[in-house]
């Protein structure tokens, strides 16, 4: 083996272990747990390499190998609870995503609900106690729109939201059909359910 590829090779060890610590930053922004995954390869890559030698880098590989597994262990645990901390409790979860032109929400009259899109409000720039939601933001749709009126004042995000209330279906013939007396806007910690946000400038 020449000088290159053994220096290259030695630098394998704490490279796992920089990726195997970065990747418990997943607990803040979930996609870096992925980074156990280069992790694990380089650990084990190394030590493979080694496996007839004795070399003090043993130890930081194994390191790697056991950060980088804890991580890809927890990963799947941590994305359940974040999906779990989206939907208010005793709240149940609708397939926003699935519902189409929006008749089928009409079985859900009167019970409590979560559904997960996108807000869309007359004026983003102020706090306001009503707001619609989308399963894909699209505010020229009226058939997927859904009316949300809060007992709080909410501030605008352009990033995805789940929300909890009762659902009330009007049988006027208007848009929006649907209004959810809500308990709560969170956060969408994942994308379970969710579509890719379509643009819309004006209708």
């Amino acid at each position: 083996m020449s000088d290159r590829d053994s220096a290259q090779r030695s630098k394998l060890p704490m490279s796992s272990i920089v990726l195997g610590v970065l990747s418990f930053l997943g607990f803040a922004v979930f996609p870096l747990f992925a980074l156990s995954i280069p992790a694990l390869t380089f650990a084990m890559l190394f030590l493979i390499t080694i496996r007839h030698q004795k070399d003090r880098r043993r130890w930081p590989a194994l390191l790697g190998v056991i950060l980088s597994v804890a991580a890809l262990s927890i990963a799947p645990f941590w994305y359940i609870h974040l999906y779990d901390l989206e939907t208010a409790p005793e709240h149940e979860r609708v397939e926003f995503a699935n519902i189409g032109s929006g008749a089928g929400l009409d079985s859900y009259n009167g019970r409590r609900i979560c559904l997960k899109g996108y807000a869309i409000s007359n004026n983003p720039y102020e706090p306001t106690a009503t707001i619609f939601i989308s399963p894909d933001g699209d505010r020229c749709s009226l058939t997927t729109i859904v009316s949300v009126r809060l007992p709080f004042l909410w501030q605008h995000t352009e990033l995805p939201v789940a929300v909890s209330g009762v659902l009330i279906v009007s049988h006027q013939e208007h848009y929006p059909r649907y209004t959810i007396e809500a308990i709560d806007v969170r956060p969408a910690n994942t994308q379970i359910g969710l579509l890719e946000r379509v643009p819309s400038f004006g209708c």
